[in-house]
């Protein structure tokens, strides 16, 4: 019985040692997977060891990815940097970026072991953390502790360990994560609609760029200012989605010009440089609509159903227009508008008197108010086809198709640009067939015979190539109609 307590105890000693053991390898691990550190020739990190000013600068200078920065000619180059060395570009660039500063008699010492105060100063400066003007080291120290970065420091001037460098190492590499949120509209984050694809989106770029990411619901019905004054506090890029966030984010974007917004689905007339618009060419997956529309009935005789008369509708009816005209010149199109996008019932009055008078297949546009033309189809035994985003399951059996926009695609793509450092600021950014912003549901092939899939994927590759250009309203579709 004692051999089996005291293995027990032994374990649980083990357990107690190896237990912090796991932790600390996970942080060191993921700085050197970013190239931040490395293992020294006998296989350990060092972490009891000391560490050096040089080391120092030069994990800095790549935390905040300047390593590729050229250098401006300098005369505050520390003089003990020998011309050869590799790190003189990083000392230098770090000292014009104010990282480091201060030594005196010219020297810079990279070799010497770094102290608490330096390496803590150093840090804060990387965070850009503001300190007040009194006495250094004081003040860095105090800011430090604000941050959270450290609890205190016993000794200032005593050389740090590689293991407690590395922990507030990993603590800063967090920090300067790049951080994204969007606000998004009425609907919220599970509307399965605009603001549910845009998350999918962040989702994509977070496990391909290691960003942060958030999202923000409104809580005042249409007041979305509140929204944005919460979300820009430390955040490098915010966006807000659908056309009733527009006026608060042009606001912000004007307050704020050293955030980055992105304002999706809507434009405005003069758009700030740190504001990009996405736009989606929804002509072109309406033609898409249109062209198995017109392969695919049976009557020779279409409708279409919009919300209101007006230039943003226009490009779903006249895409539609033409890609039936395109797949069938005998076709009849039949189009009329509910003047409403949430009356259900008037959409399903519209509907139901153009199946009774011949139309087989109607797209409609007109957002709740089609969700009466798609119950209409149902009662009707007749098809339909969806709009925005995939329909189908409305009525599995009745809904060929729906036109949709790929908004996770435009923000996924958005990001990367950022991320990039190709940020488009000051203008619309379209997204159509060949950016793969809009196209056809996934269910599509459920009902659309494999020839007519064949047939789109021609067509979505002469859109493309511009080959068709789509037309967007009547006197382009009148054009479009006199070519084929």
């Amino acid at each position: 019985m004692k051999r089996i307590i005291s293995m027990i105890l032994v374990c649980i000693v083990v357990f107690s040692v190896s237990a912090p053991m796991f932790a600390q390898n996970e942080y060191v691990e993921k700085l050197e997977s970013k190239g931040l550190i490395k293992k020294f020739d006998n296989g350990t990190y060092g972490l009891d060891k000391t560490i050096t000013r040089g080391e120092v600068v030069e994990v800095a200078i790549k935390m905040l990815g300047l390593q590729y920065e050229i250098p401006q000619e300098s005369k505050e180059i520390y003089l003990d940097i020998p011309k050869d060395s590799y790190l003189e570009d990083y000392i230098n660039i770090a000292t014009q970026k104010d990282l480091v500063s201060g030594y005196s008699n010219g020297k810079f010492e990279p070799n010497k072991e770094i102290t608490y105060a330096e390496f803590v100063t150093i840090m804060v400066r990387v965070l850009k953390g503001q300190v007040n003007e009194n006495k250094w080291p004081d003040n860095y120290i105090e800011k430090a502790i604000e941050m959270k970065l450290i609890d205190g420091i016993e000794d200032l001037y005593k050389p740090i360990i590689r293991e407690e460098a590395y922990a507030i190492l990993y603590q800063v590499i967090d920090r300067l994560r790049t951080k994204v949120v969007m606000v998004t509209d009425m609907g919220g984050i599970n509307d399965q609609s605009f603001n549910e694809s845009a998350w999918e989106g962040f989702n994509r770029a977070r496990d391909k760029f290691d960003i942060d990411i958030s999202y923000f619901e409104p809580a005042n019905g249409l007041y979305f200012e509140p929204s944005f004054e919460t979300v820009n506090s430390n955040t490098d890029l915010i966006f807000g989605i659908g056309f009733m966030l527009i006026e608060s984010i042009l606001e912000q974007a004007q307050l704020n010009k050293e955030y980055k917004y992105v304002a999706v689905d809507v434009s405005t007339e003069e758009i700030p440089e740190n504001l990009t618009c996405i736009l989606f060419k929804y002509e072109e997956a309406s033609f898409l609509a249109g062209y198995i529309a017109g392969k695919m009935t049976k009557t020779n005789k279409i409708g279409f159903v919009g919300g209101f008369v007006g230039e943003l509708i226009d490009g779903f009816r006249y895409g539609y227009e033409a890609g039936a005209l395109y797949a069938n010149q005998d076709v009849e199109i039949v189009s009329q508008y509910t003047e409403t996008f949430s009356d259900a019932n008037k959409g399903k009055e519209l509907a139901n008197k153009m199946y009774k008078d011949n139309v087989d297949i109607i797209f409609h546009a007109a957002g709740g108010a089609g969700d009466g033309v798609i119950e209409s189809a149902k009662e009707n035994n007749k098809y339909v086809i969806g709009v925005d985003r995939d329909q189908s399951h409305l009525a599995p059996n009745h809904v060929l198709t729906s036109a949709v926009k790929n908004i996770e695609n435009a923000v996924e793509s958005v990001i990367k640009d950022y991320m990039e450092g190709n940020f488009k600021g000051g203008q619309e950014v379209y997204y159509g067939i060949k950016e793969n912003g809009v196209g056809l549901a996934q269910s599509t092939n459920k009902l659309v015979p494999k020839e007519i899939l064949e047939e789109i994927e021609k067509v979505k590759e002469e859109i493309s190539n511009k080959k068709i250009i789509v037309p967007k309203n009547y006197d382009e579709f009148l054009k479009f109609k006199n070519s084929i």
